[in-house]
């Protein structure tokens, strides 16, 4: 696809009109986005799965790390105009791999912003659950079918669906997600109803004193 209008641009680049070099461009970049994204999940799933990719847990403020993915994110909340609210308390101390658990948050986070449409919201919030604190991501996104939420995390059904603006997808982040998340000693749990959103959790030890 990428190379595809690349050459349209290369051969015709002084016979289209501005909009239609503007609309080329914007394809070239998505889908370029997407294919990183992808390298980047496969190269993430082939070391966990050799495991070349080492887990090295360690004392973690939540908040921070949220707020750091969500900075990488911004930019995309901002151009589909959609408010993501983070409620989660700076007091709370986990004990996982930064690594792992930032790559789940801007996965979820990344998901959200794909199915929500324009003036949207994601919210972020969180609450302890004996010795482990569950993070929920919530959108106001289309929502999902129970048979699309049971196939999510098969292999052999992951496939990726476009976003409401035809933003494309890897079909690994997810499966990426709950690997990430059962390596730190979590869960995963997904609710979701079309038309009204989707609910993505995942749990994460507490850091002990």
């Amino acid at each position: 696809s990428m190379l595809g209008f690349a050459q349209i641009l290369q051969n015709d680049v002084h016979e289209l009109e501005p909009e239609q070099i503007e609309d080329i461009s914007h394809e070239i970049y998505d889908t370029g986005k997407a294919t990183f994204r992808l390298l980047e999940n496969l190269l993430q799933w082939s070391m966990l799965e050799v495991g070349n990719l080492p887990w090295k847990p360690q004392k973690l403020n939540l908040k921070n790390v949220i707020k750091e993915v969500l900075q990488l994110l911004k930019g995309v909340a901002k151009q589909k105009n959609i408010e993501i609210i983070s409620n989660i308390s700076s007091q709370e101390l986990i004990y996982a791999d930064i690594t792992m658990i930032s790559s789940v948050v801007q996965n979820l986070v990344n998901n959200a912003l794909k199915f929500t449409p324009s003036k949207g919201t994601i919210s972020i919030t969180s609450v302890v659950e004996n010795d482990l604190i569950r993070i929920t991501i919530g959108d106001t996104g289309v929502g999902m079918t129970q048979s699309q939420v049971d196939k999510l995390f098969s292999i052999e059904h992951s496939t990726s669906r476009k976003g409401t603006q035809g933003e494309k997808g890897t079909g690994l982040g997810l499966l990426l997600c709950k690997e990430f998340v059962a390596k730190n000693g979590g869960t995963m749990k997904v609710e979701s109803k079309i038309g009204q959103g989707s609910e993505f959790s995942f749990t994460i030890p507490i850091m002990s004193d």
